[in-house]
């Protein structure tokens, strides 16, 4: 059964869906205090849907002491932060770091760091957390993620779409860009962090939902000059390529075509 559930924004590398209790007065914006597997975190709401198979739970609208005590939270991980950062210098380990969260219930500090190669870092692991007194995970974001909290201008000239309004990092695949007819090297396609852009997928609904009423490329249609090849598509003026058996290529109005197999 479908419920009405939250995107939550807890961390800018920590951001989970979460069931809404059965109360009117929680909106986008509003901080709360929710549940989850590990404990407690206070998190912002992004957005409200509805849905299912959501483990965590909102508690409650964050009271005044609940975002002090998030603000004293906050202030706790940058210390933790930068003591983290001074002994990865006496480890010389190569890891950019990049931020810290203290959870909510102050079970567990978690550092953000970014590595392009797999290190074995247990002993440093040990080493943090026993000078912290402090249970301690250390997460490797993604390029993607890493890319978000750099900042930085895309292909189009604007500020990267991660950076400014999206909420997650959904994955975007080279078929997006062929079935726009985006035939180009993938490096051409590509954003700041190396990975396709993420507006490939803006329109992936609409290019899919309006391909169903065109014959795919490859096929054979029936025409008013008799059978022909289709060679493309062009979706926004309603059109069909086509190639006839007397080897003469002509756009036809999608409407002109009879049935194809």
């Amino acid at each position: 059964m479908n419920r009405q559930i939250a995107f939550l924004e807890i961390h800018q590398f920590k951001r989970e869906w979460a069931i809404l209790p059965e109360i009117d007065d929680l909106s986008p914006g509003d901080h709360v205090v929710v549940r989850d597997l590990e404990g407690e975190e206070l998190g912002r709401i992004r957005h409200i849907d509805t849905g299912d198979d959501v483990k965590n739970i909102v508690l409650r609208k964050a009271t005044a002491d609940d975002i002090k005590l998030h603000e004293q939270l906050k202030q706790e991980a940058k210390e933790g932060f930068a003591i983290f950062c001074q002994m990865l210098d006496e480890f010389k380990l190569k890891i950019k770091p990049i931020d810290a969260h203290f959870r909510f219930d102050r079970s567990k500090i978690c550092f953000y760091i970014y590595s392009e190669i797999h290190q074995d870092f247990r002993i440093f692991h040990r080493t943090i957390a026993s000078a912290l007194h402090r249970r301690v995970a250390i997460k490797n974001v993604g390029v993607r993620e890493y890319t978000k909290f750099l900042g930085g201008l895309g292909p189009c000239g604007n500020e990267l779409c991660c950076r400014i309004f999206l909420c997650e990092m959904r994955p975007v695949h080279l078929r997006m860009a062929r079935q726009q007819n985006l035939f180009v090297e993938p490096n051409k396609i590509s954003g700041y962090c190396g990975k396709l852009c993420c507006c490939l997928r803006f329109e992936e609904e609409l290019y899919t939902e309006a391909l169903t009423a065109f014959p795919r490329i490859g096929s054979t249609v029936e025409t008013k000059q008799g059978k022909a090849k289709v060679l493309g598509i062009d979706i926004f003026n309603r059109k069909v390529l086509v190639r006839i058996k007397s080897e003469e290529e002509l756009y036809l109005a999608l409407d002109d075509i009879g049935e194809w197999q």
